[in-house]
């Protein structure tokens, strides 16, 4: 996996639960859909890297209402067509 692919959200890490952004409720909207990776690398505060990735449709307000965070293992390649 590599900036610039698209992936799949596959599951939801058990982590997430809903708070004022609303995460578990993003993430479920989300499950199963496609997205553009932005980004991979660490973040401060975690042992392991994280992926940045952009949807195709906008969740609430702001600037970040299209982006997550997620571990690479809940994420997965579409198979070559």
């Amino acid at each position: 996996m590599k900036v610039g692919e698209r992936v799949k959200l596959t599951s939801i890490p058990s982590s997430v639960h809903d708070n004022e952004l609303e995460t578990q409720t993003l993430f479920e909207k989300w499950l199963g859909k496609g997205f553009l990776v932005t980004e991979i690398g660490p973040v401060e505060g975690l042992a392991f890297p994280l992926t940045r990735l952009e949807a195709d449709d906008v969740v609430g307000e702001g600037p970040d209402a299209r982006i997550i965070w997620v571990e690479p293992e809940y994420l997965e390649l579409p198979p070559n067509e």
